[in-house]
């Protein structure tokens, strides 16, 4: 009879990061399709990227990697947290900035700009609030939501590095 082997620490915190980041994508489109709030760009970036970290956890948690190579996928992730800790740092800052009363929400849609712009002026547009339409800010303990993105990758930004540095 084969003795099943225990999940290894490594594998559960590859698993915890999956977990945390499919919750945060789930959460985005249970806003959107649930509540009904229309997303604006720098929340779609944030769902892409906690998308791309969720992936890159699944991964690594099937591969169940060694040595060099459990730093290659927790080098990945800290890179894709701190892309997300970036641009949701960047979202917390344009709502305690802007006005949303006064702020211009017209001008031509995302898929026309994402059609007709380069890549590279596509996302400094969308990263300055230029297409941002900040109508709504929904709040969770009195934080906008965006905070509490930010919060959520900085602690996957730490927990990745601590997985980077540790030996097991």
């Amino acid at each position: 009879m084969h003795k099943k082997t225990p999940i290894t620490s490594l594998r559960q915190k590859f698993i915890y990061g999956f977990v945390i980041t499919l919750w945060m994508a789930l959460g985005a489109f249970f806003f959107q399709y649930i509540m009904g709030i229309k997303p604006c760009p720098l929340c779609l970036f944030q769902r892409n990227i906690a998308l791309l970290t969720s992936l890159i956890f699944l991964v690594a948690l099937i591969h169940n990697p060694k040595h060099w190579t459990r730093r290659l996928y927790a080098f990945m992730t800290l890179t894709s947290s701190l892309v997300g800790m970036v641009f949701s740092a960047r979202h917390t800052w344009l709502h305690a900035q802007v006005d949303p009363h006064t702020s211009d929400c017209g001008g031509p849609g995302l898929d026309l700009l994402m059609d007709r712009l380069p890549t590279t002026v596509f996302i400094e547009r969308v990263f300055n609030g230029k297409i941002d339409c900040i109508d709504t800010v929904t709040t969770f303990l009195q934080l906008p939501l965006p905070a509490w993105i930010f919060l959520l990758y900085t602690f996957l930004f730490v927990y990745s590095g601590l997985i980077l540095i540790r030996n097991r």
